[in-house]
């Protein structure tokens, strides 16, 4: 029996446009995005929404991993569903001298953080050190220069399949799936190949939405999927998890 349900993902399942703007927004959040429609389908008592408007693979799987090595529990009773992004973001990791005051004492210590940014738009970095600022915007230009799309896809490749592999390794339950479409995973022009390898077939939240949205109210203004959008993406990937050996 599943006990835990460890999600993770960009926006789409963070619950983006999900009361933005509103105090408490992330309470809303939580109780609205598809991970905890899901959970209440499947009844697993124990959600962990992992996800983040805008954040890379990088961190994804980096996040992932590191929930998978501290899980405590036992690995069959684990459901991992996983809504990667799209590969042109990246992560750069970097030390940031903080200093602390608990109204006690003070102290400094170089915190290891993560910048997320996009390959195709300048970064707007304030890490509070105008070194540091300056060196990410340095890096960021020469990795768009040297930026190669058939290296990106063979990385997102080597994400998806280090991830079921790992799972696979430790009995745990894996679904992935996409928030949107990148294109060697999808349509006509996608590598078959590739696909066999990460089965099952990674489905597209986008493409979800897609097929109903003529005839139903499942988008909020900037695309991402409403409180609607968000209930039938939890149906919708439903389906596919009693397909699991471990789910009973």
């Amino acid at each position: 029996m599943i006990k835990t349900l460890y999600t993770n993902g960009d926006s789409w399942t963070f619950g983006q446009e999900l009361k933005d703007n509103e105090p408490d927004h992330l309470t809303y959040k939580f109780y609205n995005s598809w991970p905890w429609h899901l959970s209440q389908h499947l009844k697993i008592p124990k959600l962990v929404n992992d996800a983040l408007g805008g954040t890379s693979n990088y961190r994804i799987l980096r996040r992932t991993l590191d929930y998978i090595q501290n899980y405590k529990g036992n690995y069959e009773e684990l459901l991992v569903v996983v809504a990667w992004t799209t590969y042109e973001r990246k992560e750069v990791p970097i030390e940031i001298l903080r200093k602390h005051n608990n109204g006690h004492t003070s102290w400094e210590e170089n915190n290891l953080e993560y910048v997320s940014v996009l390959m195709n738009s300048i970064p707007d970095v304030k890490t509070g050190d105008s070194v540091l600022d300056k060196l990410i915007l340095d890096w960021h230009k020469t990795s768009t220069m040297l930026n190669s799309q058939q290296h990106n896809a063979k990385e997102f490749y080597n994400q998806q399949w280090i991830l079921k592999h790992v799972c696979k390794s430790l009995d745990i339950n894996l679904l992935q799936v996409y928030a949107l479409d990148n294109p060697e995973f999808a349509g006509q022009t996608a590598n078959k190949e590739w696909l066999d390898e990460i089965m099952p077939f990674p489905i597209s939240l986008n493409r979800m939405l897609m097929a109903v949205e003529h005839e139903q109210d499942v988008r909020a203004p900037m695309r991402h999927p409403n409180e609607e959008g968000h209930k039938y993406i939890a149906e919708q990937i439903q389906f596919q998890i009693p397909f699991f050996k471990n789910y009973t």
